[in-house]
């Protein structure tokens, strides 16, 4: 009798694994269901501020198939972080989902205050994108904010060799944010173009223009400048 009782209690164990697989992927085997712990931080670097009461959504997207097609989104769980910036969320997901489509991490991007490293997202929220099934980097998710600063870079046209155009790139914490590339054809000597960015306040940006020449030639160029908030933050090129 009492083996009967406890097949009964791990068949209801299974059924509902697979009740919980069910609820995003009706259409895979439920044999492929896993429980993971999805975990993760929202901090702020250098200062190591925690950033609670952020709203975390994950989902499932469709891989891309074309430029055009955006993909169907399979929602998994989403909440908030608690008062140390942390999330944790205990799922059931299908490891097989990961053949067609990609697991994402969404938190929204404060353009007030943050700036972020993170690539994936657009200019309302961050986004960490897993292409495949691997715990132990879904137990280990950070997101490193920020505080932003306003970078002004100066290109002053000062020389009169054969320069055909410039590009200039920053970067800071070792992510190369923005890099801008024009042609000098419509810029006469003395006059100049302002390049406003955002970057990392109170730490390392890095500066990089590359100079390109009519013949071929390049010329590299490299500097760095700590940039404060609510700071005029000028930075000068001349080429």
């Amino acid at each position: 009798m009492k083996t009967k009782k406890m097949f009964k209690w791990i068949f209801l164990f299974i059924c509902l694994s697979f009740t919980s697989c069910d609820e995003y992927r009706p259409d895979l085997d439920s044999k492929h269901c896993v429980n993971v712990n999805i975990k993760g931080v929202l901090h702020v670097e250098p200062t190591g501020e925690k950033i609670n009461d952020i709203l975390v959504e994950v989902f499932f997207k469709e891989k891309r198939k074309d430029f055009i097609y955006l993909g169907k989104i399979l929602k998994v769980i989403s909440g908030n972080t608690d008062e140390n910036g942390v999330f944790n969320f205990n799922v059931v997901i299908d490891t097989m989902s990961f053949n067609d489509y990609d697991l994402n991490v969404k938190v929204p991007r404060s353009n007030s205050k943050y700036i972020s490293s993170v690539s994936g997202g657009n200019d309302e929220y961050v986004n960490i994108s897993f292409r495949c099934f691997d715990i132990q980097a879904l137990q280990n998710i950070d997101f490193a904010f920020y505080n932003k600063a306003i970078l002004t870079i100066n290109l002053n046209r000062t020389e009169t060799d054969n320069c055909s155009g410039l590009n200039v790139a920053h970067s800071f914490d070792g992510y190369q944010y923005t890099s801008n590339s024009f042609t000098t054809d419509s810029i006469q000597n003395g006059t100049s173009r302002i390049l406003q960015l955002e970057t990392a306040a109170d730490m390392d940006s890095r500066i990089r223009w590359i100079k390109f020449m009519m013949n071929g030639d390049r010329y590299h160029y490299a500097d760095t400048l700590i940039c404060r908030q609510n700071e005029d933050n000028i930075f000068n090129i001349y080429y």
